[in-house]
C-alpha cells in the first residue's frame, strides 16, 4: 500500500541518485538521520503521515517540508552533526522553530492536517 510516508521516503532517495550540479548530493549523516526521524515519526502517526517535498539544502542537508494553503511544516537536517536541525512551522503569519524530536514532528504533522486538506 502505497501511503505518504512510502511516498516521501522515495522521494529521500531519489535525491541521492540525482546528478544535478545545482542539488548537492545529502551527506550520509542527514540521510540517516532523516530516515530515522521520519520512522519513528511515522510510528507515533501511522496513516497520518502526509506525504512531502524533499529537497537538498546546499550544505548536504535534507529539507522535507509538508504544505497546505493555510500553513506548511518544514525539517531540516543538515549535512554535518555540528550543525543544527531543526522544524519550522507556519501558520499564516504566525511562525516558529521547534527542537527536532519525533514527537515534535508527530504533533506539528497532525497540527498541519488538521488546519487543511492538501
Amino acid at each position: 500500500m502505497t501511503t505518504g510516508y512510502t511516498i516521501t521516503l522515495s522521494r529521500i532517495a531519489e535525491l541521492f541518485n540525482e546528478q544535478d550540479d545545482d542539488a548537492p548530493i545529502p551527506t550520509a549523516y542527514a540521510g540517516n538521520e532523516t530516515l530515522t526521524l521520519l520512522a519513528h515519526t511515522y510510528d507515533l502517526i501511522r496513516n497520518a503521515f502526509p506525504v512531502a517535498a524533499v529537497s537538498s539544502t546546499d550544505n548536504g542537508g535534507i529539507r522535507v517540508q509538508w504544505m497546505r494553503s493555510s500553513g506548511d511544516v518544514r525539517l531540516v537536517i543538515p549535512g554535518q552533526e555540528t550543525e543544527q536541525a531543526y522544524i519550522f512551522f507556519e501558520d499564516g503569519n504566525h511562525y516558529e522553530t521547534e527542537e527536532v524530536s519525533p514527537d515534535n514532528l508527530a504533533g506539528r504533522l497532525i497540527w498541519l492536517n488538521s488546519i487543511s486538506q492538501p
